[in-house]
């Protein structure tokens, strides 16, 4: 799958419900790695919401990208870190 399939995609926590879109990922450039996800939630309004999500927290990716968790970490965009320490490897089919 390329990045561009995977940003805007909707993602669903563990009961189903929409909580979002994908737009961004926070990558690991020197061992391929995604660190985090971040997802947008409220495109239409002034500030919008970004949730910080581990990739140890996707179950799976097809249509939707489904989420094995319910709650959520908030940061705002200017919080993202450059760089992560922690990373794991994912399989995006």
């Amino acid at each position: 799958m390329k990045v561009t399939e995977f940003m805007k995609k909707k993602t669903l926590d563990k009961n189903g419900m929409e909580i979002g879109k994908i737009n961004d990922i926070d990558l690991d450039p020197i061992n391929g790695k995604i660190n985090k996800i971040y997802i947008s939630k409220g495109d239409l309004s002034l500030k919008p919401k970004i949730m910080v999500i581990d990739v140890d927290d996707i179950e799976q990716v097809g249509d939707y990208v489904l989420l094995s968790v319910s709650g959520f970490n908030e940061t705002k965009s200017s919080d993202k870190k450059e760089s992560e320490t922690n990373s794991t490897k994912i399989n995006i089919k």
